[in-house]
């Protein structure tokens, strides 16, 4: 299931994750494997971006208020269990030509056992890069601030980025405890 949240974060909000863009160093992202030794490793033609990981140390309020939209729409997602983070949110960059193919947030070999994946859209100011799902009538993300909110194992991708660059920040969620 797939759901877009009531309104969108504040402005406020969106300029202090774009901000993070000058303070954390990014790395080219790789597709998480759990049979490489180094955890992460890079599949080519899987997933072209930049992520920053942004730990929550020094972001309370930013991830309060994502925990706080969650809640609100889980229900709506078919999830009932108390939830936490799974991980820290992660600030993905996508310039001409990224992408993230079609893909689950959860695999049979997930250690995480993600139940609820969030993705706000930061910049609109781009061409392609669409967040897709294989689900008809699956809500689109279009204005900065934009959230949607989907059970992880909703098959989705980026398209690639065909002009500008997309931002956008990605949370997920599993049960607490």
């Amino acid at each position: 299931m797939i759901t877009k949240a009531k309104y969108r974060l504040s402005g406020s909000h969106v300029r202090q994750i774009l901000g993070l863009k000058a303070l954390i160093e990014s790395f080219d992202a790789g597709t998480n494997d759990a049979t490489a030794t180094e955890g992460e490793r890079h599949a080519d033609g899987v997933r072209k971006t930049a992520v920053r990981w942004i730990p929550r140390l020094n972001h309370d309020e930013l991830y309060e208020e994502l925990y706080r939209i969650v809640r609100e729409h889980q229900m709506k997602l078919g999830v009932t269990a108390r939830l936490c983070f799974s991980s820290d949110m992660q600030l993905a960059t996508y310039r001409v030509g990224d992408h993230y193919t079609w893909h689950r947030d959860v695999g049979s070999s997930d250690r995480l056992q993600r139940l609820i994946s969030l993705s706000v859209l930061l910049t609109s100011d781009f061409a392609g890069g669409q967040l897709e799902f294989r689900t008809p009538g699956a809500p689109k993300l279009a204005k900065p601030g934009d959230i949607v909110m989907f059970n992880s194992d909703e098959t989705h991708r980026v398209a690639p980025v065909t002009r500008g660059v997309r931002n956008s920040l990605v949370a997920w969620f599993m049960k607490a405890g």
